[in-house]
């Protein structure tokens, strides 16, 4: 899988089986997962809009499945727990949404706020569990989303779950992926709410990324490069940019190696000694170019040797 941001759409890139409610959606082989910010008032078809996203970024409509959300005060936020990674976009419309609080019933006639969600996940599910997952996803946002009034402008119509293996042999037990997806999809909901929403000023911020641990108990921890206490986690100089890998999993043997995951019961793909996304050149070429293939990243590295 490989995801990367072009000024207005999220992109996931991968092979996936995949099922969509958006307005091209169903269920079938894709390429291309995406979220596409858009003017609210754009009178041009939804489904012809996915398809217009998709060639603008070299991508295939035939093989992509999109999304589309209004494109004022935008926020993407990254949720993984061990091989479920989720995507959220969410956008608020309406007057003044960069800078005013959403606070009650008269803030609300005046704003609408949508979340976009993509599921994705490493290892094979059944089409039958694609939509149980789909269905997952939705009651989680449901649950996280709030009941009273002044919300009442909540567009919850936007879930896309792709499972990136067709290899049955790298199977996830159905009811395990779907605790997971339950508690990634309720966490971020939860968290757009509160911490998105809520804040006074949301035209400047940034993504954020978070990472569900067992360390120190069951909990998740938002990650953040500035004043990260685990730096250098590699090596001093290292660049931080992609500390998400967006890489994962490569499945690249010369970078890590398949394992026996200790809170799953399958293989998951570990690259605890790989510092390739972290050499100075390569982020810079792979900000420059998000879709390098790893043998292309891996030959900066003739030129620029790894620490």
């Amino acid at each position: 899988m490989r995801y990367y941001l072009t000024k207005d759409t999220l992109i996931v890139r991968g092979s996936f089986r995949a099922c969509s409610t958006g307005d091209n959606g169903g269920i079938k082989n894709v390429t291309s997962l995406l979220t596409q910010q858009v003017q609210p008032s754009n009178p041009v078809e939804h489904s012809l809009l996915i398809r217009n996203a998709a060639y603008r970024n070299g991508l295939s409509p035939e093989t992509t499945f999109g999304l589309l959300i209004p494109e004022q005060s935008t926020h993407h936020a990254v949720f993984r727990y061990d091989q479920v990674t989720l995507f959220i976009t969410a956008g608020v419309t309406g007057q003044d949404t960069g800078s005013r609080e959403i606070q009650n019933a008269e803030d609300s006639r005046n704003m609408d706020v949508t979340m976009r969600m993509i599921c994705t996940i490493n290892g094979h599910l059944k089409d039958k569990d694609l939509l149980n997952a789909l269905i997952t996803v939705s009651k989680a946002e449901m649950e996280a989303s709030p009941r009273d009034e002044s919300f009442s402008g909540w567009d919850r119509r936007g879930f896309i779950i792709g499972a990136e293996h067709s290899d049955p042999s790298i199977n996830n037990n159905p009811e395990n992926i779907g605790e997971k997806i339950f508690r990634s999809s309720l966490y971020g909901a939860g968290y757009i709410r509160k911490h998105f929403l809520k804040i006074p000023d949301r035209s400047s911020i940034a993504s954020s990324f978070h990472i569900h641990t067992t360390i120190g108990g069951d909990r998740w921890i938002e990650w953040n490069k500035k004043g990260c206490p685990y730096y250098p986690c590699h090596f001093r100089g290292q660049r931080c940019d992609f500390c998400y890998c967006p890489l994962y999993p490569c499945e690249d043997e010369t970078l890590g190696e398949w394992t026996t995951g200790s809170r799953t019961s399958g293989r998951v793909w570990s690259c605890a000694p790989c510092t390739l996304n972290h050499q100075p050149a390569v982020v810079h070429h792979l900000r420059r170019n998000p879709e390098a293939s790893n043998s292309e990243l891996k030959s900066i590295l003739v030129n620029y040797p790894q620490k």
